[in-house]
């Protein structure tokens, strides 16, 4: 899956720009996971929440097929209690990969997911 990436080096790159990430005050949780809802970070919290956003992205997938929608690269959820969820699915170096975050309070996200996103990205195609 990652051709020619130094697995070390590559786990703590990534490790750093989801730690980076979940230091938001907003943020409660981060995982970042394959398409099919692996988790390729190491907190085992995230497995639970990586494993959700592939089931997730894939009934996206299908719901989009089925109403002739082209594909979907965003799933947003809200809880009862102000707090969210985002999936953010993307390419990087041939894969592709889910980011999903869950915000404990309501936030701008927009940019914060992009330049993560950006981020992880540069990082894996430059290793």
């Amino acid at each position: 899956m990652f051709n020619n990436i130094r697995v070390p080096q590559t786990m703590a790159a990534l490790e750093g720009i989801l730690a980076e990430l979940g230091n938001q005050p907003t943020v409660a949780l981060v995982s970042l996971a394959t398409a099919d809802g692996v988790a390729i970070d190491t907190a085992v919290s995230a497995g639970k929440m990586a494993a959700a956003a592939g089931f997730l992205a894939t009934a996206a997938h299908q719901a989009f097929a089925m109403l002739s929608l082209g594909e979907s690269h965003e799933i947003v959820i809200y809880g009862t209690d102000d707090s969210f969820w985002v999936s953010r699915l993307f390419p990087a170096n041939g894969s592709r990969l889910i980011l999903s975050v869950w915000f404990n309070a309501p936030t701008s996200y927009k940019r914060l997911l992009a330049q993560s996103v950006r981020a992880i990205q540069q990082m894996m195609e430059h290793e």
